[in-house]
């Protein structure tokens, strides 16, 4: 059992906890985890969440709305069978949107279906509904259901191409969509669900991305957006242009997703934004008065730097990460940002985001989150847990948990890149190819 144990934390350690080789980008941005690695935008076309209970009744909401709406918005839904190749057992669980008087076979403005269900989702997040617009009348139904819905119940996304405003000379390109058409004879193995790319140039040089996606793959999913990717080029880093790209991002956030997260844990009138599969990559380098250069790793920049918290995982998560996974609490970070108000979204649709920010809002200055314990996954913050003080990268509850995870810790406590290597080939745990990759043993 120790040996198991042992076996998960060198994968873990080689996976999660050792930064790699600095690298032009520091990510393969040809992959996405949680939405289209290439969103394409198309002219009318449109992703609508709606926010239910907490019970199995959400259909049920669902189809209330819209009866009592009907007439305001001219439209009905009407609920679709699954097909036979559907493994969906709930015939009630997918929908269409049609107009008023046109009867259930006439082409839909919006077709949709309940996401959510008993045995994959977060136990405090309720079932929501997700519909799809395809053309220029469904996505103008879209926007007035989001105009008559409660507020912070819903949200519409615009699947598009543009360029937002930004300070200082830059030019920031936002791309929203799913995945590309499949080409005749092509076989589609990319995910394909809806995701957001920021590129952001200075003249006609990529400087730094974004990736964002609104799934975030995991077993307790929870209504948001996620940050899967946040990166400078290698050349650029050191100008603080991570922490002028993130200012951005959220902008857009607090512009297009209304919805109010329904965690227990979540304030009131908040959005959750998630980041996720956080590696310990380069991401950004700090500048110190002394000239001396920081490497800030991605797990640095949103832990240290922007705020995020560890995400405490609940449902299916929790039992995992009880059972010694191997996958480090610390890879999954969240943060709560304010929905902004009605009266603040006019302002914004107006141009009006106020102070854009300076070169000196770059500066990478500490902004903690809270932290988790690495042994027994007790969240606090830095006043509560103690890190490791070898290799800062750890921390601990008190002097007991530490103890008890010296053995496992112990095999990666300080060692960089290649001294991790050279032991995960002693104890057989990595494995070369005949291509000259490497590949990690694990079990």
């Amino acid at each position: 059992m120790e040996a198991m144990e042992r076996n998960r934390a060198l994968s873990s350690a080689a996976r999660f906890r050792v930064r790699p080789e600095a690298s032009e980008w520091g990510y393969n941005w040809e992959y996405a985890e949680c939405g289209t690695p290439k969103p394409t935008p198309r002219e009318g076309y449109g992703t609508m969440w709606m926010v239910a209970n907490n019970s199995d009744s959400a259909l049920e909401d669902v189809k209330l709305f819209f009866t009592s709406c009907s007439k305001q918005l001219r439209v009905k839904l009407y609920s679709i069978a699954s097909s036979d190749d559907d493994d969906d057992d709930d015939e009630e669980e997918r929908f269409k949107v049609v107009r008023l008087g046109c009867g259930r076979d006439a082409p839909p403005l919006l077709t949709g279906r309940i996401n959510g269900s008993a045995d994959n989702m977060d136990p405090n997040v309720g079932k929501y509904a997700e519909f799809v617009s395809t053309s220029v009348e469904g996505l103008a139904l879209m926007k007035q259901i989001q105009a008559v819905s409660s507020p912070n119940r819903t949200t519409v996304i615009e699947h598009s191409i543009g360029i937002l405003p930004v300070s200082l000379g830059y030019k920031l390109i936002v791309i929203t969509g799913t995945g590309p058409d499949k080409k005749e004879g092509e076989s589609v193995t990319d995910n394909m669900a809806l995701s957001t790319r920021f590129q952001l140039f200075d003249g006609s040089e990529e400087i730094a991305r974004c990736h964002l996606s609104y799934t975030d793959g995991s077993f307790d999913p929870s209504m948001g957006p996620t940050i899967e990717q946040m990166v400078v080029k290698q050349s650029k880093r050191g100008f603080g242009i991570l922490k002028l790209l993130w200012h951005w991002v959220r902008c857009f956030v607090e512009e297009n997703f209304r919805i109010e997260c329904l965690n227990n844990d979540a304030p009131l009138g908040h959005i959750m934004v998630k980041a996720t599969q956080l590696t310990g990559a380069e991401v950004e380098i700090r500048t110190r008065k002394n000239c001396d250069n920081i490497s800030v790793s991605d797990k640095d920049f949103f832990f240290k730097y922007l705020g995020f918290s560890v995400k405490e995982q609940k449902g299916i998560m929790a039992a995992m990460m009880a059972g010694g996974s191997g996958r480090p609490q610390d890879e999954e970070a969240v943060i709560y940002i304010p929905l902004l108000s009605p009266a603040e979204h006019v302002i914004r649709a107006r141009g009006g985001r106020g102070d854009e920010p300076t070169r000196m809002d770059g500066k990478m200055k500490k902004q903690h989150g809270n932290k988790v314990c690495e042994r027994c996954r007790k969240a606090g913050s830095r006043d509560e847990l103690s890190a490791c003080a070898q290799c800062k990268s750890v921390w601990y509850c008190g002097r007991e948990c530490q103890k008890s995870d010296w053995k496992i810790h112990k095999v990666w406590c300080g060692k960089d890149a290649h001294e991790l290597h050279d032991t995960m080939i002693a104890k057989g745990r990595r494995h070369q190819n005949s291509d000259g990759t490497w590949v990690d043993i694990v079990g």
